[in-house]
């Protein structure tokens, strides 16, 4: 935890000269006024930022050491070795908070049963391990790195143990834009996992599988850098829009036969 709060200390060091000289310059262009209005909405802001620092290490690290698993750090797709041309496309790896995970999960009003839980950029694999609590059908995660792929593998089997859960979950070794997505109904989720050349790819084949087999198909998309994409995509409809993320859904069963 130390360590922690001495990289956080360290980096907020190195930049506060210059945003000291930027409040002095604040204040004689503009009037101590209008600086300590400054001041505090900067202050608020950065208290929340520290606060959801705080928040991804402790949960994170409890969570791999309740669990005996290794879910948490961020890691740059650079340092890894990947072969695959969409390489350049990539995000990099990084853990979903349980407490945003659990409310994107909330607002699905499905019969999970019924559903495959599909992970497009995996990673280590904590969303598996969190969709593990949910009676899914089958669970599967799509990593291109080979490097997390097998951490994952591993910590589906640990989590097995220590957790009593699991054993519905699979690990795929591939790129999400060369998978084929099962002909069940769907819940997708991605954490920012690539950029938008990957992302219009993923959405034509999402339509192409719709048409191939309407069925509904769930898109929980953390971080939805790439969200325009969806929302200019007919089939695909916005059911919920926060912070943290964006829901888009097909149209169900019901509708299709309401329409028909």
């Amino acid at each position: 935890m130390m360590k922690f709060f001495s990289e956080v200390y360290a980096q907020n060091n190195a930049s506060q000269l210059s945003k000291t000289a930027k409040l002095r310059q604040l204040v004689r262009n503009e009037g101590g006024m209008k600086a300590g209005r400054v001041v505090i909405r900067t202050a608020c802001q950065y208290g929340r930022r520290t606060c959801q620092r705080i928040e991804k290490w402790v949960i994170g690290r409890s969570f791999d050491w309740f669990y005996g698993v290794d879910t948490y750090g961020l890691i740059p797709l650079g340092r890894l070795d990947i072969t695959s041309d969409n390489l350049v496309h990539g995000n990099l790896y990084g853990p979903v908070v349980p407490r945003i995970f659990n409310s994107m999960m909330s607002e699905l009003h499905i019969p999970d049963r019924e559903f495959v839980f599909v992970d497009y950029g995996s990673g280590k694999g904590r969303a598996l391990l969190l969709a593990a609590w949910h009676p899914f059908k089958r669970i599967l995660g799509v990593e291109f790195s080979k490097e997390l792929h097998d951490v994952a593998v591993k910590n589906v089997a640990t989590f097995r143990r220590t957790a009593g859960v699991g054993t519905n979950v699979e690990c795929v070794w591939s790129d999400a834009a060369k998978f084929r997505l099962p002909d069940d109904p769907v819940v997708l989720y991605m954490y920012n996992p690539f950029g938008e050349a990957v992302m219009q790819g993923v959405i034509d084949s999402l339509c192409h599988s719709w048409h191939a087999h309407p069925r509904t198909i769930v898109v929980l998309y953390r971080n939805p850098t790439c969200g325009h994409l969806f929302e200019r995509t007919p089939l695909f409809s916005p059911v919920s829009r926060t912070q943290h993320y964006s829901i888009y859904t097909t149209p169900s069963h019901a509708q299709l036969a309401h329409a028909g």
